[in-house]
């Protein structure tokens, strides 16, 4: 069990490291294109990729076995997922991208909420104590004085609740279907309806081919490594944990501010990164703790 455990951690912080590449990347195109536009590329190529991964893994035939198997399950994270995706790039599109990140991480609160209500998940007093310092430094870090839209801040939120239900789904199907399964099939569907939904609405060009290259590494980052680590993960540890982990993604996108966009973090943006590790390490301390007690 020990070893499950640091499987799940290891998935869940490489999640977040994926996912602070996202947002380096992702940033620079978002803003000159619409966010069908920008889904359509940014999930034909995470599409390639997990076509790609597949095919070298030899697991096509499980996809497309478990596909036919649980389309309805599948088509319902695909619809769910859509939804919060443009949601969130919608967002940005309209306010601080800044702001939105700190109201998207919501989806910890959400998924903690739901995997006690639904999966039947617990906290002890120390992992509690470590949840609330984690939430309490990644609101030191992403909070930003500004005034979002009402209308950006009611698209995130959605984005952060759908995207919460996504996970609690996959957790509870995590052991008779393979996660990856799941990432590849979210990122075939997303293209494919944006891509119907682009030629029906918007320009499908790109006029500055530039924004290609950064297409691409957000694509990498973000809905291949970034949901491949987080949906595997959740075969090891429980959703309400992995989220709380993956709230460490603002320290790697600070240091990655750093070291890529040669930005300097505020001392309060330092202070945040130590009180979420402080809360890591208890929450994984305790844990640990249950763990311990449970499979003695």
């Amino acid at each position: 069990m020990r070893k499950n455990l640091s499987k799940g951690i290891i998935l869940a912080l490489l999640s977040s490291l994926s996912g602070s590449y996202l947002f380096i990347f992702s940033k620079k195109a978002l803003f000159t294109t619409s966010p069908f536009l920008f889904c359509t590329y940014y999930y034909f190529f995470s599409s390639i990729l997990f076509s790609i991964y597949f095919l070298l893994t030899g697991k096509v035939k499980t996809f497309i076995r478990e596909s036919k198997k649980n389309l309805k399950i599948f088509l319902t994270i695909g619809t769910i997922e859509f939804l919060s995706i443009l949601s969130l790039f919608w967002a940005v599109k309209l306010t601080d991208p800044t702001v939105v990140s700190f109201f998207n991480n919501t989806q910890t609160l959400f998924i903690i909420l739901w995997g006690c209500l639904f999966l039947k998940e617990k906290f002890n007093r120390l992992e509690f104590l470590g949840a609330i310092i984690v939430i309490c430094g990644v609101i030191t870090i992403t909070y930003r004085a500004g005034n979002p839209t009402l209308f950006a801040t009611f698209l995130t939120l959605t984005s952060a609740l759908l995207f919460s239900i996504t996970v609690i789904i996959i957790k509870k199907f995590s052991t008779s279907i393979d996660p990856e399964s799941f990432a590849y099939f979210r990122s075939l569907f997303i293209f494919i309806i944006s891509i119907i939904l682009l030629f029906g609405m918007f320009n499908t060009k790109i006029t500055d081919f530039s924004k290609l290259k950064y297409i691409f590494l957000g694509s990498f980052f973000g809905p291949f490594l970034n949901i491949l680590f987080y949906f595997k993960s959740l075969k090891f540890i429980e959703a309400s944990k992995t989220s709380l982990l993956r709230s460490s993604l603002p320290i790697f996108v600070l240091f990655n501010s750093i070291l890529i966009l040669k930005m300097h973090p505020t001392p309060r943006e330092i202070l945040g990164g130590v009180i979420v590790i402080m809360g890591l390490v208890i929450l994984v301390s305790g844990y640990e703790r249950v763990k311990r007690v449970k499979y003695k």
